[in-house]
């Protein structure tokens, strides 16, 4: 059960490679000093890659904490599904869905003006939409793939960021989540090597 949003500093630092005596300076530079409330009910969460993997499970948790949830994916069969059962085991949950990819920047950046009424003030971000493609050696790597991984890993999150922050900067309340992936560094890595032979 999620108890704060204190707690995903940290996990996401672990992650990000930080460990021991860094992982605490990393978390506790990153907490604000306003208390973050433990009541997420009726909060206002925006997740993408929802239909899967940790996408799938923020949402069912979020909803155990009584948020409503705007799901957003490539496949509205899956988003479509994902709404139904969650509704089924939360059904004072409101949910809307939004079938489209991160990459299309323009709807991205129009997303905001395009949500119900209820649904217009987002409180918490979560960009996890994300894959992994290219990630070979680099003489074998597929140019294509890796442009996508870029398209929806780094660009897709910064057009959401884009889309969002201005409304919760405005509102003086919102939280952001950004899912990282290993895909990128291991795309870079490969051609840093390169360099070196």
């Amino acid at each position: 059960m999620l108890k704060s949003l204190r707690f995903s500093v940290p996990l996401v630092a672990g992650f990000a490679g930080v460990t021991g005596t860094n992982a605490r300076s990393f978390s506790q530079a990153r907490i604000s000093h306003r208390p973050i409330p433990l009541n997420l009910k009726n909060q206002v969460v925006l997740i993408t890659g929802a239909t899967a993997g940790i996408g799938a499970s923020c949402a069912w948790q979020f909803a155990e904490e009584g948020c409503n949830l705007i799901l957003v994916g490539r496949r509205d069969d899956r988003l479509q599904i994902m709404k139904k059962e969650i509704m089924e085991n939360y059904p004072s949950v409101d949910i809307h869905t939004v079938a489209m990819s991160v990459t299309d920047l323009e709807k991205v950046a129009e997303l905001p003006n395009k949500l119900p009424p209820k649904f217009k003030n987002v409180d918490i971000l979560v960009n996890n939409a994300g894959l992994a493609l290219g990630v070979t050696a680099v003489e074998d790597n597929d140019v294509e793939s890796a442009k996508t991984v870029l398209d929806t890993n780094v660009l897709g999150m910064i057009a959401l960021c884009r889309a969002f922050l201005p409304g919760m900067k405005e509102r003086g309340n919102g939280h952001l989540i950004n899912m990282g992936s290993i895909a990128v560094r291991i795309l870079l890595l490969n051609f840093m090597l390169l360099s070196i032979f």
